[in-house]
């Protein structure tokens, strides 16, 4: 009886620290991508790194480089896009039914993101060199924020599953 409930407690262990271990990795992946996709931005209107990332990006639209940075969100969201269909297509039949339509759901809001935000990146480009407005700018901050949210969510999701 004490070895089954050794190998089971073993079991979940392993389970457990394995999917913590993918979680972290996939994390720390993003986080690295995001950041590299974060530089060109940075470096184009010539400011320091800021904490917190509001006040930077506060910076950044002062200078007029806002396009830069708007666009990390559009390279977030075709990451996520691209992850999401590689778990759909290599696990179609693997895959319960909640995790098809969580991940069918966070595609289709990818592909709606990426549809505003292309047409959106169009417009801010043309205002290069100008701040772009404070109403317009705070929806974009918070556009931006959430596109991070939602990737990073689908990048533990990917990890959960496999």
């Amino acid at each position: 009886m004490g070895q089954i409930l050794f190998n089971g407690l073993r079991n979940v262990w392993t389970t457990v620290t394995d999917r913590f271990g993918r979680v972290v990795a996939r994390f720390i992946i993003w986080c690295i991508g995001v950041a590299v996709a974060f530089f060109p931005a940075i470096d184009s209107a010539d400011v320091g790194i800021e904490w917190p990332p509001a006040r930077m990006a506060a910076e950044i639209n002062e200078r007029g480089y806002f396009c830069n940075l708007f666009f990390v969100s559009v390279v977030v969201a075709i990451l996520a896009i691209s992850n999401l269909l590689d778990i759909i297509i290599r696990r179609v039949h693997t895959l319960g039914w909640i995790t098809k339509a969580l991940a069918i759901t966070g595609m289709g809001y990818q592909i709606i993101y990426i549809l505003y935000a292309v047409n959106h990146f169009g417009r801010l480009a043309h205002s290069r060199g100008q701040a772009i407005p404070a109403d317009l700018f705070s929806w974009d901050l918070n556009v931006i924020w959430i596109s991070l949210a939602v990737g990073i969510s689908i990048e533990i999701m990917i990890a959960l599953t496999e």
